[in-house]
């Protein structure tokens, strides 16, 4: 059989209803529109939620240990009964059962054992219950939701204060330094800013968005060596060739770029391109750069797996080496640190020195790239499923959409506007409220370059934006 090429109208129009295909997101992808005021009931159940979180009352600790005292009865129903009852609580009265299940009572010490892991199993699903109570009440516009999160910054399980702490900078738009995972002090501290900060605002505030900061991205081309920045409606500002190639770049401020070199070079650039700042103590391919709250840069090597912390003196103030290959790393806005393991098959949260593991998503196939949203979720391309997944505190998957070509990097706009980097097709933009629309921004050949949001500034044109090299070259 002799073979037989297909005409370049036909071929086009295949890929043309691929990315019509691919680009419907998963069922139940909706989110619950703030501009939409949910029904009465919904507002009633996700009050509910809100009140399982009370302290126990003495009333509820006198029903549950009578309760516990049944379990030793004579008669079967009323052990039975007490079960029954027990199972019901909610997850606040863990400690008291918990307590009563080192009884030497063989039976008594089965049924509490029983009731142990319905609440742990009920306090596994808080977070989920949680973030969906205050979606519903934000859209309501129900201000008793802000108080009512502040209240929960100082509950015992982390899972609730994780939740908490991402759903208040998600309703308020602010961030006062609060981190789930910190020392109960320090958690002490950050709780009486929030409720000063309520204490003067409640009576003026509402549930507008804040206005989003001006931005812009920085792209790289890791084949073509180029840096690119764009316009979210995909404008050039300006793209430079670089004198060797470079996978990551970060944006600052005042308008300069940090270019993070496959030979292991981080570079500084002023708005001449001029260089300002270099480090030179790497000798393997820079695979990510970002910058931390306190001005350092965050840098994700390829050999040894490492991840280093490094200030402007040029010193290492922190590292940690134990990853199979990491892809990225970023600080998030409470100091933690969210990692990409492409070996291992998982995204994880680090608390703020590394040594704790805040949050985790297993189970995945190369994840190149992850993001923290402002819900607390987290987005992630996956490289070897070819598709982005949005998962949420319980490591559940709400949204996810195939892709066209491998997806090895992303980042999240203010407006919720997913920016992919597709392998060998450029950069492209998810759109529209459920992220259907795919729109081309930049064309090239990158693989594994990053694409990031940096500061507007970065986005004023460079002097010789167009000269094949920058003003100042790089010493090797």
């Amino acid at each position: 059989m002799t073979n037989r090429k297909l005409p370049v109208w036909s071929v086009s129009m295949f890929v043309l209803l691929c990315l019509l295909a691919i680009s419907q997101p998963a069922s139940g992808a909706d989110k619950l529109s703030p501009a939409t005021r949910p029904g009465d009931k919904a507002i009633a159940d996700a009050r509910a939620v809100l009140r399982r979180f009370d302290p126990i009352t003495p009333e509820e600790k006198l029903l549950i240990e009578k309760l516990i005292r049944d379990l030793g009865d004579r008669k079967w129903k009323v052990r039975q009964k007490a079960t029954e009852g027990l199972l019901k609580i909610r997850s606040e009265a863990f400690p008291l059962v918990r307590q009563a299940a080192k009884s030497k009572d063989p039976e008594v010490a089965t049924r509490l054992r029983l009731v142990v892991k319905t609440l742990q199993e009920k306090a596994g699903n808080l977070g989920i219950d949680l973030d969906i109570a205050v979606n519903t009440l934000s859209a309501a516009r129900d201000r008793k939701v802000v108080s009512m999160l502040i209240g929960l910054l100082g509950h015992t399980n982390p899972t609730v204060r994780y939740t908490s702490e991402y759903g208040l900078r998600r309703v308020t738009g602010k961030n006062f330094g609060y981190n789930s995972r910190n020392d109960p002090e320090q958690r002490a501290g950050a709780i009486g800013k929030w409720r000063q900060w309520w204490k003067q605002n409640e009576a003026g505030f509402d549930f507008r968005k804040p206005a989003p900061e001006s931005f812009g991205l920085l792209i790289c081309d890791d084949l073509g060596g180029t840096l690119t920045a764009v316009s979210p409606k995909g404008k050039v500002a300006w793209s430079r060739k670089l004198p060797t190639k470079a996978i990551c770049a970060a944006g600052l401020p005042n308008g300069n770029v940090i270019v993070g070199y496959r030979n292991g070079q981080i570079i500084e650039y002023d708005r001449d391109f001029k260089e300002v700042w270099k480090y030179t103590k790497i000798k393997s391919d820079i695979l990510d750069i970002s910058l931390k709250n306190n001005g350092n840069i965050l840098i994700t090597v390829y050999a040894h797996n490492r991840i280093l912390e490094v200030n402007r003196a040029g010193k290492v103030v922190w590292e940690k080496c134990d990853f199979a290959r990491s892809y990225s790393a970023s600080q998030l806005p409470n100091g933690n640190i969210l990692v990409s393991d492409v070996t291992c098959g998982s995204v994880s949260e680090y608390s703020r020195g590394g040594e704790e593991v805040v949050w985790q998503k297993k189970g995945l196939r190369s994840p190149y790239d992850a993001v923290k949203l402002p819900s607390g979720n987290v987005l992630i391309a996956e490289y070897g499923r070819r598709q982005i997944a949005e998962v949420n505190i319980a490591g559940k998957v709400v949204w996810q959409m195939g892709c066209p070509a491998l997806p090895s990097s992303l980042c999240s706009l203010p407006d919720g506007t997913i920016v992919v980097r597709l392998w060998g097709k450029g950069v492209v933009l998810l759109t529209g409220r459920n992220r259907r629309t795919l729109r081309q921004l930049v064309k090239d050949k990158g693989r594994i370059g990053k694409v990031r949001v940096v500061p507007a500034a970065v986005l004023e044109p460079k002097q010789s934006a167009t000269s094949s090299q920058p003003s100042a070259k790089p010493k090797k």
